[in-house]
């Protein structure tokens, strides 16, 4: 090699952010700055990546525009800063420098878990490489990333790796700039690397942990699978629980064992080939289906029954008309796909409504009511990370959990909001208790944590609180930087109260957000609109705390960042039972029945359904001591219940919307939309009333009308129903061209695609999210953007353009 070298010992600085971590940057930088003969060094630090170049600025000016054009995937620039530098020595040569990190703040976000690459797969199964069926093989594109890191900047001697140091053969691979191993820093193999051993549940616990050889180990744990068994497997972020996809009876086991009656479980596939023997994968929705399943962070995609064309049990999804399904993301999924020829059951392995278990001894001891044997590994994971959740919704994907593969991917704030964040400081937003996440400002950006669950759950609070603790550290936080603590406004959340705490600890503010404001803003925000008017928000949801003391959920808010106007809503109805409506859709029934002045129409359809008229008297003479509340979830369960699609009591959070959905999705005829809703004006807002929709499902039901055209009709109805709402605000006055759609009930993809399409043909904007869940998950997200805006205009006085 010829290199370029200047006739002096200046040059160029150039730092580089983005996701430029952990995923085979600077062997890439190096393998670049040889090939153009340039001389100087590459190092990764704690908040970008630096490249010192002994050349002219044209050169480096090439060497920047091939930087951006040549990064390789997934990875991604976000900005390269170059500035003059000066050689104490001339370079001879490139070459990569130690990473450093001390007295450095953090503004990186690190890289996130990657699926196995082709590359690895093809060495997994090459008799003659000396990683042939090594279950933890990986490389620069592929493997454990953000689970197994513990300190930054992302190098081997900060992750779980470190305890396995490299045999003679992986350092030379570590340390060959031509390998594709290069640095990369979770390298190992059967030599060095960590060890994998099957430990049956029936034998005591010293003799059934004796370790045989990995190939003994997999060949066990494929057999028992065979035979019916149910294995708890360490993977990258946390254990599942495993099963055969196609044997019932062991389907239907682990429901048992599980206490999990009917909440779909997922199915993991080998590979692209094996998703087309069992379905049609020809439409465009498929193939879009496949680039998802086939992507780096290789999340679970929903695909829909009607594309299988060979059966599965009906145990997996029952009532459903989506399935969860992914593709092998680890070797050790891959290897034992490859061995047993069937799909997996995998499900998250914890203890009901607990957190994914992520330790051996934790699992050997939690799930051992669940597990007739484990498979473990002795590599740590140091972050729990569920997989990821995706459906395509109008044929734009959309996360439904935002989780490994995409965790800790940060968002840019928005340029208008960036003002509002004083420097040197970070945001801490404590999220919602439900399908809870967590965020934080990192200099120009937003990090939000993964799925931590339900806070109403001991376990989920703790280990929110732990991830939270590990966060910080992680991001080189200092307990003076925490500008102020961002929380829901409903006073008893247990995030709320967390986020108190912290704010008193520490002598910060501590701001309150509306539950459908953050809604609103965390689309606005992934969007990153910057309003010139108001946007009309319409958000739908289970529920949340509202302004006025009731609980909110089917809201048209008009406003921004800062502000928000409530404008109309569905017309509220009681909670008979408080929070047991939430669980009891028929409760739900009883009180919007009752306002309809439907309810003795009903005697013999609630009958059927063992509703005891004495039970529903009690409830009916105490509702005026029960919140109100205006959920269009609590409106889609009621609605459930009188179609009796649902049990007594749900079984899983959004049970019967889903259901509905599914019931709608197999009508395959014409219905016209009815007007089944009407638009109350009340004081200063509208109110969207559905007493005539509960006249219709009454007497269709007595004409014996099929349920799946009722429920079709229901959402096509509930739908125009919106859209005259939205009509009559601005026969009103009010003055919006864009609407954003958000909150948990836009999951349902023909509610979503059906009135997305609708309201552009009228020629609005509208805005919906996509990298960020719709539910609860994405609420950190906007409670950081209506802190930063209220913020600006209260020491501007206005929000910066």
């Amino acid at each position: 090699m010829t290199y370029v070298v200047t006739s002096k010992l200046n040059g160029f600085q150039l730092d580089v952010k983005g996701r430029v971590q952990g995923i085979g940057f600077r062997p890439f930088v190096f393998r670049l700055a040889t090939s153009l003969g340039l001389c100087g060094s590459v190092k990764n630090t704690a908040v970008s990546v630096e490249i010192k170049l002994n050349a002219d600025l044209s050169l480096v000016e090439h060497f920047s525009q091939l930087l951006i054009q040549q990064c390789p995937r997934p990875g991604f620039i976000e900005s390269i800063t170059r500035e003059p530098h000066q050689f104490l020595v001339q370079p001879n040569g490139f070459s990569i420098l130690p990473s450093l990190s001390e007295g450095e703040e953090c503004t990186l976000s690190f890289p996130p878990d990657l699926a196995i690459c082709p590359a690895c797969i093809q060495e997994l199964i090459n008799p003659t490489d000396r990683r042939y069926q090594y279950p933890l093989i990986n490389c620069t594109q592929c493997g454990p990333r953000y689970t197994i890191i513990h300190d930054i900047p992302y190098d081997r001697t900060h992750t779980s790796m470190a305890a396995f140091p490299m045999c003679v053969d992986c350092q030379t691979e570590y340390n060959n700039p031509l390998s594709r191993r290069f640095h990369a820093e979770p390298i190992c193999c059967s030599t060095c690397g960590p060890a994998i051993w099957f430990q049956q549940n029936t034998k005591p616990r010293e003799e059934g942990k004796t370790r045989r050889t990995i190939s003994d180990s997999l060949k066990i744990c494929v057999e028992q699978l065979i035979q019916g068994k149910i294995i708890a497997i360490k993977g990258i972020g946390g254990f599942h629980l495993v099963c055969d996809a196609t044997n019932e009876s062991t389907i239907r086991l682990l429901r048992t064992r599980k206490q999990r009656p009917s909440k779909p479980l997922a199915i993991m596939f080998k590979d692209r080939q094996h998703i087309h023997s069992y379905f049609s994968c020809t439409s465009n929705v498929m193939q879009q289906c496949l680039k998802l399943l086939e992507s780096k962070p290789a999340p679970i995609v929903l695909l829909s029954k009607t594309y299988l064309t060979q059966a599965l049990p009906a145990e997996i999804a029952p009532r459903q008309h989506l399935l969860g399904v992914m593709l092998a993301y680890s070797p050790l999924h891959w290897l034992l796909l490859d061995s047993i020829k069937k799909p997996l059951i995998m499900t998250s392995a914890n203890p009901p409504g607990e957190p994914i278990c992520i330790t051996n001894n934790l699992a050997l001891q939690q799930l051992k009511p669940f597990a007739d044997g484990w498979l473990l590994h002795d590599r740590n994971i140091n972050h729990r990370c569920d997989d990821s959740v995706i459906n395509i919704i109008n044929n734009k994907p959309q996360l439904i959990r935002r989780a490994r593969g995409f965790v800790p991917d940060s968002l840019p704030i928005p340029d208008q909001l960036e003002h509002g964040l004083l420097k040197e400081k970070y945001l801490l937003a404590l999220g919602a208790d439900l399908k809870n996440c967590f965020g934080i400002t990192i200099g120009a950006n937003a990090l939000l944590s993964s799925y931590q669950g339900d806070l109403a759950n001991s376990a989920c609070l703790q280990a929110m609180q732990q991830n939270l603790k590990e966060m910080q550290t992680l991001l080189k936080l200092p307990e003076n930087s925490l500008q102020a603590v961002v929380v829901d406004s409903h006073p008893d959340y247990y995030s709320s109260h967390f986020g108190r705490k912290i704010a008193e600890k520490y002598q910060t503010p501590i701001i309150q957000v509306q539950h459908h404001h953050a809604h609103f803003a965390s689309c606005l925000f992934e969007n990153q609109v910057l309003p010139d008017q108001p946007v009309l928000g319409i958000i739908f949801d289970g529920l949340g705390f509202g302004d006025d003391g009731t609980f909110w959920g089917g809201e048209f808010l008009l406003g921004d960042y800062a502000s928000v106007q409530r404008v109309a809503n569905l017309k509220p109805f009681p909670l008979l039972g408080g929070d047991k409506a939430n669980k009891q859709p028929w409760r739900n029934l009883i009180a919007l029945l009752a306002q309809s002045d439907c309810l003795q129409q009903t005697k013999n359809i609630l009958t059927t359904q063992n509703i005891a008229q004495e039970e529903i008297n009690t409830l009916l003479k105490l509702s005026h001591r029960f919140p109100l509340s205006s959920s269009v979830g609590r409106l889609f369960d009621a609605v459930a219940a009188l179609l009796n699609i649902v049990p007594y009591e749900q079984t899983f959070e959004g049970e019967a919307a889903m259901q509905l959905e599914a019931l709608a999705s197999y009508y395959k005829g014409q219905a016209t939309p009815t007007e089944l809703f009407k638009i109350i004006p009340q004081h200063k807002r509208l109110l969207l009333d559905s007493s005539p929709l509960w006249y219709f499902l009454i007497e269709q039901l007595n004409n014996k009308e099929k349920k799946t055209k009722l429920a079709f009709i229901f959402l096509n109805s509930f739908v125009e129903g919106v859209f005259q709402t939205i009509i009559s605000l601005q026969q009103q006055g009010k003055q919006f061209h864009s609407i954003a759609l958000s909150g948990g009930v836009f999951q349902n993809a023909f509610l979503l695609s059906t009135l997305q399409n609708k309201l552009e043909s009228e020629g609005f904007t509208v805005y919906t999210p996509q990298q960020i869940p719709c539910n609860d998950s994405g609420i950190a997200l906007g409670q950081i953007a209506v802190a930063l805006a209220q913020t600006e205009i209260k020491n501007n006085g206005h929000l910066c353009a």
